[in-house]
């Protein structure tokens, strides 16, 4: 529901399916590549005007327990196997994976086919793993710890958090100045 309420996302419906619809074909995805994600059921839109309004998408519930810090091994591989295949998913954080049995089952994402610089945006995605579990980082490869790409995008992502938190901190005080007045 936040998706179709935001005017941005409402706007490219009209050149594309809903987010539901996104998902159901990224999640029949996954499992063609060979990887563990929910298995999708059923997805609709509400169109109005020629622009979707509501949507939803259903999955059958997966079994398994939360990926913990003892997984980061497994998911890092799951990763760098979806990256060979010339893809990354968003969100790539530790919370963003269950483990059933020894599969990683990957939850909450969005998966890219990057055309732009794929390499950094790989990196991204492996840095903000990284973040989110910083013990993880001794499982990278020394070629992967020294990478270039992976240097740039640790800056970036430094850059992009720096900004959330910056916007986070005028809205703050934006808000507070509406009370007082």
């Amino acid at each position: 529901r936040a998706r179709n309420k935001r005017n941005w996302e409402r706007f490219l419906t009209r050149f594309r399916g809903s987010d539901a619809f996104r998902t159901f074909i990224q999640l029949n995805g996954m499992a063609s590549m060979g990887f563990c994600a929910p298995q999708p059921v059923l997805a609709a839109e509400l169109r109005s005007k020629g622009v979707v309004v509501d949507s939803f998408v259903c999955y059958r519930f997966v079994e398994g327990r939360p990926a913990e810090l003892g997984d980061a091994d497994k998911i890092l591989n799951v990763l760098r196997a979806l990256h060979e295949r010339g893809y990354i998913r968003s969100d790539a954080q530790l919370a963003n994976f269950l483990m059933r049995g020894d599969s990683v089952v990957f939850i909450d994402f969005r998966l890219k086919k990057p055309l732009f610089l794929p390499k950094l945006q790989q990196a991204r995605e492996v840095d903000r793993f990284l973040r989110s579990c910083p013990e993880s980082r001794y499982l990278l490869s020394p070629k992967e710890a020294s990478s270039a790409w992976l240097w740039l995008a640790s800056r970036l992502e430094e850059i992009s958090f720096g900004m959330r938190n910056l916007k986070r901190r005028i809205r703050a005080r934006r808000k507070g100045k509406c009370r007082e007045r």
